[in-house]
């Protein structure tokens, strides 16, 4: 019971600071949108612009990292790091007062667990978005043909690429929530910057061969005028005729790849069978 008051009393301590530096921080970022002074001396201000430039820029940098792995929710990625310190810090914490009920009495068998626990919790979650960033490029590179194919007979219908773009992104979010987000983000940023600049983000953000093939070929027409529901459909054609030839070479490797299996679990055992029964025979002939 003494344990699980202090993991509970803990917990609620860690969560109360996280709570109160995050607002703490949220309302002085805001203040300083609104152009609000602090009053406060240079060394405390100069302080609080660190803090907050530090805080704005890793939560940036982490709802970039939840986005490219295909996690949009906005609360999350606000509450990563802190739960991941949290988390570390109170199994350390356990591990050292409470060691003895897990079998760990020495010392460094309780800083080998506790470091063991800390590098997994922090490192665990990161190759989890990482690879999960490398699924979304692959399903979204694989899809992109589909997408063209959209975008182009929108654009024969006589739309312009950014309400063509606009229109997808709302009629897939029942369908595909990546591909809606991709279309809804060309979109608005195409509003605030250009059309040019956005697909650089979108190249950056999926860095495939098909989509940077897709990105300079697009930018290209836009540059020069040429007819862009033209470019799509042969670019379309294009990605596709790349993936059918890489999948035939991934099928040619195939019978290079079985060579090895099949030599070590078919041709030896049955070399064995064979030579088996004469090596027996002379020994018991010997």
């Amino acid at each position: 019971m003494s344990i699980q008051f202090a993991l509970m009393l803990y917990c609620g301590i860690a969560i109360a600071a996280f709570i109160s530096i995050d607002s703490y921080l949220t309302r002085q970022i805001q203040r300083r949108w609104l152009g609000l002074s602090y009053g406060s001396t240079s060394i405390r201000n100069n302080l609080q612009k660190w803090l907050k430039r530090f805080y704005s820029i890793a939560q940036r940098d982490i709802e970039q990292v939840f986005i490219n792995a295909g996690i949009y929710n906005r609360t999350l990625p606000r509450i990563y790091t802190s739960l991941k310190l949290l988390l570390a810090s109170g199994l350390t914490v356990v591990i050292f007062l409470f060691g003895q009920h897990l079998n760990l009495v020495k010392l460094s068998d309780k800083a080998t667990t506790a470091a063991i626990l800390f590098s997994a919790i922090l490192v665990i979650p990161e190759i989890i978005l990482k690879s999960l960033q490398k699924k979304r490029i692959e399903k979204v590179s694989a899809q992109l043909p589909y997408i063209l194919d959209l975008l182009a007979v929108c654009m024969q219908s006589g739309m312009t690429i950014e309400a063509s773009t606009a229109y997808l992104g709302e009629e897939l979010k029942s369908f595909d929530r990546d591909l809606s987000y991709i279309m809804k983000r060309l979109e608005s940023v195409s509003k605030i910057h250009n059309m040019k600049q956005a697909l650089q983000e979108l190249a950056k953000q999926i860095p495939s061969q098909q989509m940077i093939s897709f990105v300079y070929t697009l930018s290209q027409s836009l540059q020069y005028g040429s007819s862009i529901a033209d470019v799509l459909g042969t670019q379309a054609a294009h990605i596709r005729q790349i993936t059918m030839l890489s999948m035939e070479e991934q099928i040619g490797k195939l019978s290079a790849k079985m060579a090895l299996p099949m030599i070590s679990f078919i041709m030896l055992p049955i070399v064995v069978l064979m030579i088996a029964p004469g090596i027996m025979r002379l020994m018991n002939g010997a």
